[in-house]
């Protein structure tokens, strides 16, 4: 028998494609990150309190009413307020100012001639260049007071308080100061003949350069009283004086 006729080779299969792996499925879509949360509001600032309301002003003080007495020969008994007054160059001659408050008061070169003052608070007041001759200025108050270049003939002062009182070259040609306090005062270049000044205390007062002719110290106290300079001391009468002034001492 003839050999069965060859067969040709079976022709290679064709490799099948390698499987593509399946695809991932897509990653779940993630949500939005949160918005961050607004900042918080600054806080305000509390509102402010309102300045409190200031008091209305206070009304002027109403007129002195004393001021409408101010002439020659006035009675101010039934007014005894003149304190802080303005009187300057008034006219005052011979007027009753017994008691009166005329503290801090302003009297340069007012007329007082002959003018009762008793006991009158003048304490602190202005009386430069003041006319007070023949005024009586019986226990007077008259600390701290100013009277430079005033006139003082022939008034009387007794018992009057002149503590630290400034009389710098005033005349005071036979005054009276007896009894007086006038501590400290200043009476320096002031005319003072004749002055009276008996009893009186004058520690640590000043009569630099001050005319004494005749003055009478008679009993006073002059502890460290100042009498450097004072002209015609020599007159003066310092009988039972107590105290040691300074300068020009003992008299010649």
């Amino acid at each position: 028998l003839p050999p069965p006729p060859l067969l040709p080779p079976p022709s290679p299969q064709p490799s099948p494609p390698p499987s593509t792996p399946p695809p991932f499925p897509p990653p779940p879509s993630l949500p939005p990150p949160p918005l961050p949360p607004p900042p918080s509001p600054l806080p305000l600032p509390p509102p402010s309190t309102p300045p409190p309301s200031l008091p209305p002003p206070s009304p002027p003080p109403p007129p002195n009413k004393c001021l409408e007495l101010v002439r020659p020969g006035a009675d101010f008994s039934s007014c005894l307020n003149l304190r802080l007054a303005d009187l300057r160059l008034r006219q005052l001659a011979k007027a009753k100012l017994d008691h009166v408050d005329a503290s801090r008061a302003c009297l340069d070169g007012a007329d007082l001639s002959e003018a009762t003052l008793h006991y009158t608070d003048l304490s602190g007041a202005s009386l430069d260049d003041v006319s007070l001759y023949k005024a009586d200025l019986l226990g007077a108050k008259l600390a701290g007071a100013s009277l430079q270049h005033a006139e003082l003939t022939e008034s009387i002062l007794d018992l009057a308080n002149l503590n630290g009182a400034s009389l710098q070259t005033s005349t005071m040609q036979r005054a009276s100061l007896i009894l007086a306090n006038a501590q400290g005062a200043n009476f320096s270049h002031a005319d003072m003949q004749g002055a009276k000044f008996i009893n009186a205390n004058l520690e640590g007062a000043q009569f630099t350069g001050a005319d004494l002719r005749l003055a009478d110290f008679t009993r006073a106290i002059i502890e460290k009283a100042d009498f450097t300079g004072a002209r015609h001391i020599e007159t003066a009468l310092f009988t039972l004086t107590t105290g040691t002034p300074v300068g020009a001492w003992p008299p010649p």
